[in-house]
């Protein structure tokens, strides 16, 4: 319920900022946005996995884990904001056109970005996954009332909603440190003894989530570089659509890795691949509706003037569809230590997706982006599900299509799930009656 009120919220500040500011307003502050998060996607070494790791493994004291990853953040995320904030304007064709208060005040974000995606894989490496969910829900609220002040209150822009990014990000880590820090207060300087294991567990899965961010993101670069910023501002709303529809895989994600850890091999392996059929039959059905209505709810939400983003949707079906598996896949892999597999198929995955953005973005526009990530997409779960399948011996129609027992399972599902609505609405009709 936390996730689907956060996803609510998220898509409520965006259909706002997205009506006011229009097509090509919305596409500036989109790309500050995105150098925003981009620094931290490209600077943060793994340490995520490394806090997952040591954390679950209770392998140095929570205070400690803590510490360093408020002093990581800081530091980490202030100089590379401070670097980022020097270059930009020599990049061609895409940051230029970003007035440098604007982008300051972006960058301002950085660290905080830094420790809010950090946190949350503390707390999810304790199993906290409520906390965690809170945290998403308290920055979504801070954003839409930020939002909604300044653009309706104060008739702002582009400034004030970079503004109100910023903003919801600092006091997001500042609530989170006064509400799920009382029993794992930080503690001091960063211990010795912390340093090389840190910096080398984690490093070792950056170079697969560094790949795989080229992959879901560098689209949106070569759009801008060679089309405009309202062609920035529809793709980059399919591609926020696109995660909403990922909430059950990527919350999944998070819990898995520690799950995997504590069980045997051939256990985990079963495990992984009923997570992922299960979940790529949740992503068919997610996607046959989004075939059928995506036009549709775009028009009516987002208005004529992003009629576009529906064909980058349609453009980006099949990834959408098949991204989960890789992850569900990489994560396994993750946890058997056996971290270069991620690495190479997500560097192919890089490649192909740099290079078909280039020829097909010139060639079809927009939608050339979507198609490019389908392609990379198809690639990237192709290798990793077949090695999975000849390192494992699992068939591959178990890691990919739904057994008896699942199908059992879903039909008991809704059956549970109807009968509860029934019983909602008998109640209603009673309470009705009486009052009556």
């Amino acid at each position: 319920m936390t996730n689907i009120s956060a996803v609510v919220l998220a898509m409520a500040a965006g259909i706002i900022v997205s009506r006011i500011l229009g097509p090509e307003r919305r596409g500036y502050m989109a790309l500050v946005v995105q150098a925003a998060t981009m620094i931290f996607s490209f600077t943060h070494l793994g340490v995520g996995s490394s806090i997952t790791y040591f954390t679950g493994k209770k392998t140095f004291p929570r205070g400690n884990v803590l510490g360093f990853l408020l002093i990581f953040s800081a530091v980490f995320g202030g100089v590379f904001a401070g670097i980022f904030y020097f270059i930009y304007p020599y990049i061609s064709n895409i940051w230029v056109d970003i007035p440098r208060d604007i982008m300051i005040i972006g960058l301002i974000a950085v660290p905080f970005i830094f420790f809010n995606n950090l946190f949350k894989r503390f707390l999810l490496a304790m199993l906290l996954v409520k906390q965690s969910n809170i945290a998403n829900i308290i920055r979504y609220i801070v954003y839409l009332v930020l939002v909604a002040i300044f653009l309706f209150l104060f008739n702002g822009g582009t400034r004030e909603v970079v503004i109100s990014f910023t903003a919801s990000m600092a006091i997001t880590a500042a609530i989170c440190l006064a509400l799920f820090t009382k029993e794992s207060r930080p503690l001091g300087m960063i211990r010795k003894d912390m340093i090389k294991p840190f910096f080398t567990y984690g490093p070792k899965l950056y170079l697969g989530f560094l790949f795989r961010e080229i992959n879901n993101r560098v689209g949106i670069f070569i759009i801008k570089y060679y089309m405009t910023a309202s062609d920035v501002s529809y793709y980059q709303i399919a591609l926020n659509i696109s995660e909403r529809l990922w909430l059950v895989p990527t919350a999944l994600t998070f819990v898995l890795y520690p799950t995997l850890l504590a069980m045997k091999k051939d256990d985990s392996s079963r495990f992984s691949a009923k997570v992922c059929r299960n979940n790529l039959f949740f992503m068919v059905l997610l996607s046959v509706l989004l075939l059928i209505f995506g036009k549709f709810m775009v028009l009516l939400v987002y208005g004529e003037q992003y009629a576009n983003v529906a064909k980058a949707i349609y453009s980006l079906l099949i990834a959408i569809t098949i991204w989960p598996v890789y992850n569900m896949i990489a994560i396994d892999f993750a946890s058997r230590d056996r971290i270069w597999v991620i690495v190479i198929t997500s560097f192919i995955g890089a490649v192909v997706n740099i290079t078909c953005n280039f020829i097909f973005i010139q060639r079809f526009g927009l939608i050339g982006a979507g198609m490019a990530t389908c392609v990379s997409n198809i690639v990237m779960v192709s290798l990793i599900v077949g090695y999975f399948v000849r390192n494992t011996g699992i068939p591959l129609r178990e890691v990919l299509v739904p057994t008896r027992e699942d199908i059992v399972s879903y039909r008991d599902a809704a059956f549970r799930l109807l009968k509860k609505v029934r019983g909602m609405i008998n109640r209603n009709e009673k309470d009705n009656g009486d009052g009556s």
